[in-house]
Protein backbone atom coordinates (compact mmCIF):
# COMPACT_ATOMS: atom_id res chain seq x y z
CA UNK A 1 0.00 0.00 0.00
CA UNK A 2 1.44 3.42 -0.93
CA UNK A 3 2.30 6.21 1.78
CA UNK A 4 -0.38 8.42 2.14
CA UNK A 5 0.18 11.55 0.34
CA UNK A 6 2.53 9.99 -1.89
CA UNK A 7 4.50 11.19 -5.51
CA UNK A 8 3.85 8.79 -8.22
CA UNK A 9 6.82 7.32 -9.01
CA UNK A 10 10.64 9.47 -9.23
CA UNK A 11 11.52 9.79 -12.88
CA UNK A 12 15.34 9.00 -13.62
CA UNK A 13 16.04 12.85 -13.17
CA UNK A 14 14.77 13.28 -10.05
CA UNK A 15 16.40 10.40 -8.52
CA UNK A 16 19.59 11.53 -9.90
CA UNK A 17 18.88 15.13 -8.32
CA UNK A 18 18.14 13.40 -5.22
CA UNK A 19 21.86 11.65 -5.05
CA UNK A 20 23.80 14.80 -5.72
CA UNK A 21 21.24 16.32 -2.84
CA UNK A 22 22.01 13.12 -0.37
CA UNK A 23 25.90 13.26 -1.28
CA UNK A 24 26.46 16.74 -1.21
CA UNK A 25 24.52 17.63 2.13
CA UNK A 26 26.92 15.41 3.91
CA UNK A 27 30.06 16.43 1.96
CA UNK A 28 29.05 20.23 2.63
CA UNK A 29 28.52 19.59 6.67
CA UNK A 30 31.76 17.35 6.41
CA UNK A 31 33.73 20.14 5.00
CA UNK A 32 32.47 22.95 7.53
CA UNK A 33 32.44 20.40 10.54
CA UNK A 34 36.63 19.32 9.72
CA UNK A 35 37.47 23.00 8.85
CA UNK A 36 35.93 24.41 12.77
CA UNK A 37 37.66 21.31 14.13
CA UNK A 38 40.40 23.19 15.73
CA UNK A 39 37.99 26.04 17.07
CA UNK A 40 36.33 23.44 19.31
CA UNK A 41 35.06 25.91 22.34
CA UNK A 42 33.38 29.11 20.70
CA UNK A 43 29.76 29.05 19.87
CA UNK A 44 27.68 26.16 18.60
CA UNK A 45 27.75 25.47 14.85
CA UNK A 46 24.10 25.96 13.11
CA UNK A 47 23.40 24.22 10.20
CA UNK A 48 20.63 25.38 8.11
CA UNK A 49 18.83 23.58 5.78
CA UNK A 50 16.17 25.28 3.14
CA UNK A 51 13.73 23.73 1.17
CA UNK A 52 11.53 26.08 -0.98
CA UNK A 53 8.82 23.64 -2.42
CA UNK A 54 9.63 20.64 -0.17
CA UNK A 55 6.67 18.12 -1.33
CA UNK A 56 5.08 15.76 0.70
CA UNK A 57 8.63 13.86 1.77
CA UNK A 58 7.58 10.68 0.15
CA UNK A 59 7.16 8.47 -2.95
CA UNK A 60 5.47 5.89 -4.60
CA UNK A 61 8.28 3.24 -5.14
CA UNK A 62 9.54 -0.42 -3.81
CA UNK A 63 8.59 -1.94 -0.36
CA UNK A 64 12.10 -2.08 0.56
CA UNK A 65 12.18 2.54 1.20
CA UNK A 66 15.54 2.59 -0.79
CA UNK A 67 15.98 6.98 -0.22
CA UNK A 68 16.74 7.67 -3.52
CA UNK A 69 13.98 5.34 -4.90
CA UNK A 70 11.08 6.49 -2.38
CA UNK A 71 11.54 9.39 -0.05
CA UNK A 72 11.72 13.17 -1.18
CA UNK A 73 14.27 16.05 -0.86
CA UNK A 74 13.22 17.33 2.96
CA UNK A 75 13.78 13.47 4.44
CA UNK A 76 17.30 12.71 2.50
CA UNK A 77 18.10 16.14 3.77
CA UNK A 78 16.91 15.90 7.49
CA UNK A 79 18.56 12.09 7.43
CA UNK A 80 21.61 13.72 6.75
CA UNK A 81 21.90 16.34 8.97
CA UNK A 82 21.51 14.17 11.48
CA UNK A 83 24.24 12.40 10.62
CA UNK A 84 26.37 15.30 10.88
CA UNK A 85 25.17 16.42 14.45
CA UNK A 86 26.64 13.04 15.24
CA UNK A 87 29.81 13.81 13.47
CA UNK A 88 29.87 16.88 15.15
CA UNK A 89 30.08 15.22 18.05
CA UNK A 90 32.67 12.96 17.49
CA UNK A 91 34.92 15.72 16.65
CA UNK A 92 34.01 17.52 20.56
CA UNK A 93 31.71 20.09 18.30
CA UNK A 94 28.49 21.59 19.89
CA UNK A 95 26.41 21.48 16.40
CA UNK A 96 22.87 22.28 16.08
CA UNK A 97 21.35 21.69 12.68
CA UNK A 98 17.65 23.42 12.32
CA UNK A 99 15.71 22.89 8.75
CA UNK A 100 12.64 25.24 7.25
CA UNK A 101 10.65 23.33 4.73
CA UNK A 102 8.40 25.56 2.49
CA UNK A 103 5.06 24.52 0.86
CA UNK A 104 1.87 26.05 -1.04
CA UNK A 105 0.29 23.25 -0.28
CA UNK A 106 -1.02 22.79 3.21
CA UNK A 107 -2.32 18.95 2.58
CA UNK A 108 1.30 17.60 1.37
CA UNK A 109 3.34 19.55 4.23
CA UNK A 110 0.39 18.33 6.53
CA UNK A 111 1.73 14.69 5.18
CA UNK A 112 5.59 15.42 5.61
CA UNK A 113 4.93 16.86 8.72
CA UNK A 114 3.40 13.12 9.78
CA UNK A 115 6.73 11.06 7.99
CA UNK A 116 9.00 13.44 9.32
CA UNK A 117 7.67 12.73 13.09
CA UNK A 118 8.19 9.11 12.06
CA UNK A 119 11.94 10.08 11.87
CA UNK A 120 14.74 9.92 14.83
CA UNK A 121 16.03 13.09 14.17
CA UNK A 122 17.69 14.03 17.88
CA UNK A 123 19.22 17.50 17.07
CA UNK A 124 17.76 18.81 14.38
CA UNK A 125 14.56 21.41 14.62
CA UNK A 126 12.29 21.62 11.81
CA UNK A 127 9.60 24.40 10.85
CA UNK A 128 7.35 24.15 8.36
CA UNK A 129 5.89 27.13 6.55
CA UNK A 130 3.66 27.39 4.22
CA UNK A 131 2.40 29.69 1.43
CA UNK A 132 4.29 31.06 -1.68
CA UNK A 133 8.35 31.07 -1.11
CA UNK A 134 8.45 34.40 -2.54
CA UNK A 135 6.29 35.32 0.60
CA UNK A 136 8.43 34.03 3.16
CA UNK A 137 11.50 34.82 1.72
CA UNK A 138 12.64 37.48 3.73
CA UNK A 139 12.01 35.10 6.98
CA UNK A 140 13.82 32.47 5.41
CA UNK A 141 16.94 34.75 5.41
CA UNK A 142 16.32 35.82 8.69
CA UNK A 143 16.15 31.97 9.57
CA UNK A 144 19.84 31.25 7.73
CA UNK A 145 21.40 34.67 8.41
CA UNK A 146 24.79 34.37 10.14
CA UNK A 147 24.61 30.60 9.97
CA UNK A 148 25.83 27.97 7.25
CA UNK A 149 23.44 27.55 4.73
CA UNK A 150 22.20 25.24 2.03
CA UNK A 151 19.06 25.99 0.16
CA UNK A 152 17.57 23.70 -2.18
CA UNK A 153 15.12 26.13 -4.50
CA UNK A 154 13.27 23.47 -6.40
CA UNK A 155 10.97 23.62 -8.08
CA UNK A 156 10.79 26.53 -10.13
CA UNK A 157 7.19 25.32 -11.79
CA UNK A 158 5.45 27.20 -14.20
CA UNK A 159 4.69 30.35 -11.97
CA UNK A 160 8.43 30.35 -11.30
CA UNK A 161 10.13 31.87 -7.88
CA UNK A 162 11.05 35.43 -8.92
CA UNK A 163 14.78 36.63 -9.01
CA UNK A 164 14.16 39.34 -6.29
CA UNK A 165 13.27 36.42 -4.16
CA UNK A 166 16.47 34.20 -4.84
CA UNK A 167 19.35 36.57 -4.81
CA UNK A 168 19.16 37.68 -1.09
CA UNK A 169 19.47 33.89 -0.21
CA UNK A 170 22.04 33.34 -3.07
CA UNK A 171 24.08 36.76 -1.28
CA UNK A 172 24.21 36.07 2.19
CA UNK A 173 27.72 34.57 2.95
CA UNK A 174 27.49 31.23 4.28
CA UNK A 175 24.98 29.91 2.04
CA UNK A 176 25.02 27.27 -0.66
CA UNK A 177 22.32 26.98 -2.89
CA UNK A 178 21.31 24.29 -5.49
CA UNK A 179 19.04 25.57 -8.00
CA UNK A 180 16.32 23.49 -9.68
CA UNK A 181 16.26 24.81 -12.85
CA UNK A 182 13.57 23.93 -15.46
CA UNK A 183 13.68 24.22 -19.43
CA UNK A 184 10.17 23.51 -19.64
CA UNK A 185 9.40 27.54 -18.54
CA UNK A 186 12.75 28.43 -20.81
CA UNK A 187 10.85 26.91 -24.54
CA UNK A 188 7.62 28.40 -23.15
CA UNK A 189 9.44 31.68 -22.12
CA UNK A 190 11.72 32.02 -25.27
CA UNK A 191 8.54 30.97 -27.70
CA UNK A 192 6.64 34.22 -26.46
CA UNK A 193 9.60 36.61 -26.01
CA UNK A 194 10.47 36.07 -29.91
CA UNK A 195 7.16 37.76 -31.18
CA UNK A 196 7.20 41.35 -31.26
CA UNK A 197 5.63 42.88 -28.37
CA UNK A 198 2.42 43.98 -30.27
CA UNK A 199 1.81 40.28 -31.62
CA UNK A 200 1.79 39.36 -27.93
CA UNK A 201 -1.65 37.93 -26.71
CA UNK A 202 -2.18 38.63 -23.36
CA UNK A 203 -1.50 35.53 -22.09
CA UNK A 204 2.20 35.13 -23.76
CA UNK A 205 2.45 39.14 -22.51
CA UNK A 206 1.94 37.38 -18.93
CA UNK A 207 4.66 34.84 -19.87
CA UNK A 208 7.14 36.95 -21.04
CA UNK A 209 6.61 39.52 -17.56
CA UNK A 210 6.81 36.08 -15.87
CA UNK A 211 10.54 35.26 -17.62
CA UNK A 212 11.48 38.56 -16.74
CA UNK A 213 10.79 38.49 -13.42
CA UNK A 214 12.74 34.67 -12.97
CA UNK A 215 15.68 36.36 -14.79
CA UNK A 216 15.77 39.37 -12.82
CA UNK A 217 16.45 41.68 -16.18
CA UNK A 218 14.82 42.32 -19.36
CA UNK A 219 17.99 41.12 -21.48
CA UNK A 220 16.62 37.32 -21.77
CA UNK A 221 14.44 38.50 -24.58
CA UNK A 222 17.19 39.58 -26.30
CA UNK A 223 19.22 36.45 -25.54
CA UNK A 224 16.64 34.57 -26.47
CA UNK A 225 16.30 36.04 -29.64
CA UNK A 226 20.27 35.73 -30.69
CA UNK A 227 20.63 32.29 -29.78
CA UNK A 228 18.66 30.42 -31.78
CA UNK A 229 18.38 27.38 -32.43
CA UNK A 230 16.53 26.28 -28.87
CA UNK A 231 19.76 23.98 -27.47
CA UNK A 232 22.17 27.28 -27.90
CA UNK A 233 18.75 29.66 -26.75
CA UNK A 234 18.57 27.15 -23.89
CA UNK A 235 22.44 27.14 -22.87
CA UNK A 236 23.14 31.01 -23.38
CA UNK A 237 19.49 31.40 -21.08
CA UNK A 238 21.06 29.30 -18.18
CA UNK A 239 24.23 30.82 -18.51
CA UNK A 240 22.82 34.27 -17.98
CA UNK A 241 20.83 33.32 -15.07
CA UNK A 242 24.77 32.49 -13.95
CA UNK A 243 26.32 35.82 -14.68
CA UNK A 244 22.97 37.37 -12.69
CA UNK A 245 23.77 34.74 -9.78
CA UNK A 246 27.77 35.60 -9.79
CA UNK A 247 26.98 39.07 -9.56
CA UNK A 248 26.47 38.57 -5.89
CA UNK A 249 30.28 37.11 -5.46
CA UNK A 250 29.26 33.57 -5.53
CA UNK A 251 30.66 30.82 -8.11
CA UNK A 252 28.84 29.03 -9.81
CA UNK A 253 28.70 25.26 -11.61
CA UNK A 254 25.53 23.88 -13.69
CA UNK A 255 24.84 20.01 -14.80
CA UNK A 256 22.31 19.20 -17.53
CA UNK A 257 19.28 16.28 -16.37
CA UNK A 258 17.55 13.99 -19.09
CA UNK A 259 14.07 13.09 -19.55
CA UNK A 260 14.09 9.18 -19.17
CA UNK A 261 13.59 8.26 -22.73
CA UNK A 262 14.89 11.33 -24.85
CA UNK A 263 18.23 13.12 -25.32
CA UNK A 264 16.87 16.06 -24.70
CA UNK A 265 17.38 18.43 -21.06
CA UNK A 266 14.16 18.53 -18.45
CA UNK A 267 16.42 20.78 -16.31
CA UNK A 268 19.53 22.19 -15.55
CA UNK A 269 20.72 21.86 -11.76
CA UNK A 270 22.79 25.50 -10.91
CA UNK A 271 24.99 25.53 -7.88
CA UNK A 272 26.40 28.41 -6.22
CA UNK A 273 28.95 28.55 -3.48
CA UNK A 274 31.84 31.18 -1.96
CA UNK A 275 33.88 28.26 -1.16
CA UNK A 276 36.03 26.55 -3.68
CA UNK A 277 36.05 23.29 -1.81
CA UNK A 278 32.27 23.18 -1.93
CA UNK A 279 32.36 24.19 -5.23
CA UNK A 280 34.71 21.65 -6.14
CA UNK A 281 33.21 18.22 -4.05
CA UNK A 282 29.76 19.55 -5.64
CA UNK A 283 31.20 19.29 -9.43
CA UNK A 284 32.06 15.53 -8.35
CA UNK A 285 28.66 15.01 -7.04
CA UNK A 286 27.19 16.09 -9.84
CA UNK A 287 29.27 14.35 -12.01
CA UNK A 288 28.30 10.82 -10.11
CA UNK A 289 24.52 12.19 -10.80
CA UNK A 290 25.26 12.54 -14.46
CA UNK A 291 26.13 8.63 -14.48
CA UNK A 292 23.66 7.45 -12.53
CA UNK A 293 21.07 8.78 -14.54
CA UNK A 294 22.51 7.51 -17.15
CA UNK A 295 22.69 4.31 -16.25
CA UNK A 296 19.18 3.90 -15.05
CA UNK A 297 18.14 5.61 -18.55
CA UNK A 298 20.34 2.82 -19.98
CA UNK A 299 18.47 -0.14 -18.10
CA UNK A 300 15.29 1.42 -18.56
CA UNK A 301 15.62 1.24 -22.71
CA UNK A 302 17.61 -2.16 -22.35
CA UNK A 303 14.68 -3.64 -20.27
CA UNK A 304 12.14 -2.20 -22.71
CA UNK A 305 13.99 -3.66 -25.94
CA UNK A 306 14.08 -7.38 -24.09
CA UNK A 307 10.19 -7.06 -23.56
CA UNK A 308 9.98 -6.59 -26.85
CA UNK A 309 11.67 -8.97 -28.37
CA UNK A 310 12.99 -10.74 -25.80
CA UNK A 311 16.26 -12.19 -23.81
CA UNK A 312 19.36 -10.38 -24.52
CA UNK A 313 22.10 -13.64 -25.43
CA UNK A 314 24.67 -10.80 -24.39
CA UNK A 315 23.46 -7.23 -22.83
CA UNK A 316 24.69 -4.22 -24.00
CA UNK A 317 27.04 -1.81 -22.14
CA UNK A 318 26.45 1.52 -21.67
CA UNK A 319 28.72 4.04 -23.47
CA UNK A 320 29.62 6.32 -21.08
CA UNK A 321 33.23 7.02 -22.33
CA UNK A 322 32.18 10.93 -22.97
CA UNK A 323 32.12 10.90 -19.31
CA UNK A 324 35.24 9.92 -18.88
CA UNK A 325 37.14 11.69 -20.98
CA UNK A 326 39.17 14.21 -19.56
CA UNK A 327 40.84 17.04 -22.56
CA UNK A 328 44.42 17.68 -20.26
CA UNK A 329 45.30 19.85 -22.83
CA UNK A 330 42.42 22.31 -22.30
CA UNK A 331 42.85 22.14 -18.82
CA UNK A 332 46.69 23.09 -18.86
CA UNK A 333 45.49 25.80 -21.36
CA UNK A 334 42.70 27.16 -18.57
CA UNK A 335 45.60 27.53 -15.99
CA UNK A 336 47.85 29.47 -18.20
CA UNK A 337 44.93 31.23 -19.98
CA UNK A 338 44.32 33.06 -16.03
CA UNK A 339 47.51 33.05 -15.54
CA UNK A 340 48.47 35.11 -18.48
CA UNK A 341 45.69 37.63 -17.04
CA UNK A 342 46.41 37.62 -13.94
CA UNK A 343 50.12 36.72 -13.85
CA UNK A 344 49.59 35.20 -10.41
CA UNK A 345 46.74 33.32 -8.32
CA UNK A 346 46.08 31.53 -5.57
CA UNK A 347 45.68 27.62 -6.57
CA UNK A 348 41.70 28.08 -5.43
CA UNK A 349 41.08 30.39 -8.17
CA UNK A 350 42.86 28.12 -10.62
CA UNK A 351 40.80 25.28 -9.69
CA UNK A 352 37.67 27.05 -9.66
CA UNK A 353 38.18 28.43 -13.22
CA UNK A 354 38.83 24.76 -14.82
CA UNK A 355 35.73 23.22 -13.05
CA UNK A 356 33.20 24.30 -15.89
CA UNK A 357 35.39 22.47 -18.35
CA UNK A 358 34.37 18.66 -19.39
CA UNK A 359 34.45 16.55 -16.61
CA UNK A 360 37.13 18.43 -14.76
CA UNK A 361 37.95 17.67 -11.25
CA UNK A 362 39.83 19.27 -8.40
CA UNK A 363 42.34 16.33 -9.12
CA UNK A 364 43.18 17.24 -12.96
CA UNK A 365 43.60 21.10 -11.76
CA UNK A 366 46.26 19.47 -9.73
CA UNK A 367 47.88 17.40 -12.22
CA UNK A 368 47.84 20.19 -14.51
CA UNK A 369 49.34 22.35 -12.41
CA UNK A 370 52.33 19.97 -11.09
CA UNK A 371 53.04 18.98 -14.49
CA UNK A 372 53.34 23.05 -15.42
CA UNK A 373 55.64 23.24 -12.90
CA UNK A 374 57.87 20.11 -13.77
CA UNK A 375 57.89 21.85 -17.39
CA UNK A 376 59.37 25.26 -15.63
CA UNK A 377 55.93 27.04 -16.81
CA UNK A 378 54.73 28.25 -13.68
CA UNK A 379 56.06 28.57 -9.65
CA UNK A 380 54.50 27.12 -7.19
CA UNK A 381 54.64 25.04 -3.42
CA UNK A 382 56.84 21.90 -4.06
CA UNK A 383 54.73 19.20 -2.98
CA UNK A 384 50.87 18.95 -2.83
CA UNK A 385 49.65 22.67 -3.27
CA UNK A 386 47.24 23.96 -1.17
CA UNK A 387 44.04 26.27 -1.73
CA UNK A 388 45.85 29.14 -0.54
CA UNK A 389 49.22 28.90 -2.35
CA UNK A 390 50.17 31.12 -5.01
CA UNK A 391 50.80 30.01 -8.49
CA UNK A 392 52.63 32.02 -10.75
CA UNK A 393 53.76 32.19 -13.94
CA UNK A 394 57.29 32.10 -15.36
CA UNK A 395 58.22 34.60 -18.07
CA UNK A 396 60.02 32.50 -21.20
Amino acid sequence: MADEGAFPRKKIATKAKHLILQEYVKAWGGIILHSMHRKRGLRPIVLGYLDTCCGGGVYEGPGDRDEIDTLGSPIIALRALRELVALGESLGLVVEARAMLVNTSSTELEALRRHVSREALDGVDVVYEPGEFAAVAGKACGFLHDHFGLVLIDPYGPSAIPFNAVFPLVSQSYNDCLVHFSTNGLKRWAGSALKAKAERTPDEEKIVEMGTAFFGTADWIETARKDRPEGKCENALVQLYRNKLEASGVRTLAVPLLFCDQNQTKYHLVFTSRNVAGLASMKEKLQKGDLYQRQLRHRLLVDREESSKGPWLFEPEPDLSSMREVDKEAVRAAVLALLNERKRAEFQDVVAACLDLPNVLERHVRSAVTGLRKDGRVACTQGKIKYHDVVTLVDP
